[in-house]
């Protein structure tokens, strides 16, 4: 057992009673329930989180790519808590973890 396993559903399977017939179907069910569960909204770019995922993956290190998620969604968080909008966070986020990983490169 990993620390982690505590996290996936139970039996190790996909979250939910139906499985979606494509990986596409499943996130567009998943990410609803998700934000709902958490109290945020729905609405995201999903292509720039996981394009950004997928370059933090192949740039840095594979498990850095979900921990960078997290603290994009931090980020994020903190300039709407400050005022600031989100989209333009998010962007602003987006960048500078793109340029840290080019840099790097």
């Amino acid at each position: 057992m990993t620390p982690h396993d505590d996290a996936r559903p139970e039996g190790g399977g996909s979250a939910g009673s139906a499985s979606p017939a494509s990986p596409d179907e499943a996130l567009a069910a998943w990410i609803p329930r998700a934000a709902a569960a958490l109290g945020v909204p729905a609405a995201l770019d999903l292509d720039a989180v996981l394009g950004t995922a997928g370059v933090v993956a192949h740039g840095v290190v594979r498990p850095a790519a979900p921990a960078t998620t997290y603290l994009l969604g931090v980020a994020v968080g903190a300039a709407i808590e400050r005022g600031e909008d989100g989209e333009a966070a998010f962007r602003a986020a987006v960048a500078a973890i793109r340029g840290l990983v080019d840099a790097a490169s």
